[in-house]
């Protein structure tokens, strides 16, 4: 058969610059180089000495080309090429789906090659690093499994899926919640106890040496209640030469439909031992992941076979697991505890923090607030001051566009609410700017309240709840919002000084009773009555600051 005429197009060509990569090594030899090479050489040392020159480059592109070429090629020497390539161990360059589409060409052309077919399995690519393919070069170029694989059967096997959706719905997509509630469902125990009952069979039978299996839901999915579930299995000594793929779909074919998706365990790079590679899948499969229905297996962990801090943080990472069973994983393994316990509990407090602040922005959203009452004639004197902000005339009501463009005075007015409990102060105070603009901060019995949480981008207007009169008096360059800065929480080493500058940021003062602790008789409280109705204005609310329906 004549070589094929190989055309290298000047917009696709592999060697050169193309998009942006830098240029090959002088030494390293183009693509079409080496398949030229394939089609007239009979050299098998000289050609695997120049793809792997030309892997060196690590240009996953030119081999994908490359492949794409010689999939309309000879059989017989596309196979040579594709098996010289896994050889060298390059495959972790290529894309999965080429993978797949070698292994569609190969099944086709290439004489007595029993591989893979797409519609049994698919290679999972997330986890290609972990499952190198490894084809065996022999009589038949059979592929086989050295060490162990992860099986993904991706079915519900008939199991009534209203009865998933509905516990699902039931729980507000609280996967954890609504897994032990699917635990009593009798559908899915007999599901499960079928599967681990073959299982253990197969493991019996074959002589494998240890296998785990779990039953999770299915969160991205695209039926909401749909489950799936994993079998991992692991190879004995006795398997010297590994197994061949159809030997795993056939013995681990569930209720007549083999598996979805096999993920084959890879040597172990560095360190790592045989044991460490099988005992990390047998843990991916029995972790307390989230949405995990069940989960067991000849081998426990902990028991059985131990497992590192890493294993787990990478579950973690992968948001497979929660914080609070990653903290209890940890503890399990003793393997650098106390550090990695610090690390997931700031981290948990951090998650903590940041949901109660969701949920604090969802319930004011969607709360409907009764219209407030319109401004008073003191209000009205105290909004007009930040010209540089939109103006409204009732809290949350409509806004009118700034007059100025920045600050214009060189101090400014604060504003008190004084009045009842429950007659609506914060809330109104917090409506002129809008909640999500306002900063509201407690500061009841204290004269330095914290302002660390001020964000000058994001805040537009400061509430201090449940303040007194000595508040204002004891910060006075504070609440006059002028022009230069002011610190904070100083001390006599000032360790935890900081400084904000709040010019032109409307501050309002909401209270029960402003005037608590003021004494006549004392000549500073005197002094500091004077200043204080120099520079604030004052509103008395005796009844609800909002209209009655």
């Amino acid at each position: 058969m004549e070589a094929p005429v190989l055309q290298c197009n000047k917009r696709r060509r592999l060697h050169g610059k193309q998009r942006g990569d830098p240029r090959p090594p002088a030494s390293a030899p183009s693509a079409w180089s080496i398949l030229n090479d394939v089609w007239t050489s009979r050299d098998r040392k000289s050609l695997d000495a120049r793809i792997r020159t030309f892997a060196s480059s690590r240009f996953a592109g030119r081999a994908n080309t490359l492949i794409q070429v010689a999939g309309a090629s000879h059989a017989e020497k596309r196979a040579w090429l594709v098996s010289a390539w896994h050889n060298l161990g390059n495959s972790r360059l290529l894309d999965p789906f080429v993978r797949e589409q070698w292994w569609v060409s190969l099944q086709k052309n290439v004489p007595g090659y029993h591989g893979p077919a797409p519609d049994v399995a698919t290679f999972d690519g997330e986890l290609k690093e972990k499952s190198l393919v490894v084809f065996r070069t022999g009589q038949h170029r059979d592929f086989r499994i050295q060490l162990g694989a992860l099986l993904t059967y991706n079915d519900d096997y008939h199991t009534n899926l209203r009865i998933v959706e509905s516990i699902i719905e039931q729980h507000r997509g609280d996967l954890n919640a609504a897994a032990l509630a699917m635990r009593d469902e009798r559908a899915v125990q007999d599901l499960w106890l079928e599967l681990t009952t073959h299982a253990a069979a197969v493991h019996k039978e074959h002589n494998y040496l240890s296998w785990s299996a779990a039953m999770e839901l299915s969160p991205n999915a695209e039926h909401v209640g749909r489950i799936h579930m994993h079998v991992y299995f692991a190879l004995s000594g006795k398997f010297t030469g590994g197994i061949s793929f159809a030997e795993v779909m056939t013995h681990w074919a569930f209720r007549g439909r083999s598996p979805s998706h096999v993920s084959a365990s890879s040597r172990p790079p560095g360190r790592r031992t045989l044991t460490q590679v099988q005992s990390q899948a047998h843990y991916y499969c029995q972790a307390p992941k989230i949405g995990q229905i069940f989960s067991g297996g000849s081998v426990r962990p902990f028991e059985d076979f131990m497992i590192s801090s890493k294993m787990v943080l990478e579950l973690w990472k992968q948001k497979k697991i929660t914080t609070e069973l990653a903290m209890a994983e940890i503890l399990k393994t003793r393997d650098s505890v106390p550090r990695w316990l610090q690390e997931l509990s700031k981290t948990h407090d951090r998650e903590a923090e940041s949901s109660n602040k969701k949920l604090v922005v969802s319930a004011l959203t969607s709360m409907e607030l009764c219209r407030f009452k319109q401004a008073t004639v003191s209000e009205m004197a105290f909004l007009r001051q930040f010209g540089h902000l939109p103006l409204r005339s009732v809290p949350a009501g409509e806004e009118e566009s700034p007059r100025f463009e920045g600050p214009q005075l060189r101090r400014y007015a604060f504003m008190v609410y004084d009045g009842k409990s429950r007659t609506g102060k914060t809330e109104r105070a917090a409506a002129w700017w809008l909640e999500k603009n306002t900063l509201v901060v407690n500061a009841q019995n204290t004269n330095t309240p914290s302002l660390r949480d001020y964000d000058p981008s994001k805040h537009l207007a400061i509430v201090y709840d449940e303040g007194s009169w000595a508040l204002p008096s004891s910060q006075r360059m504070l609440f006059q919002s002028g022009p230069r800065g002011v610190k904070l929480a100083q001390s006599n080493c000032n360790i935890d000084v900081y400084e904000v500058l709040l010019y032109g940021v409307p501050q309002i003062i909401t209270t029960n009773n402003f005037w608590k602790g003021w004494s006549s008789l004392d000549t500073d409280h005197v002094e500091a009555k004077e200043w204080l109705q120099a520079n604030m204005h004052f509103v008395q609310w005796n009844e609800p600051t909002w209209e009655s329906k």
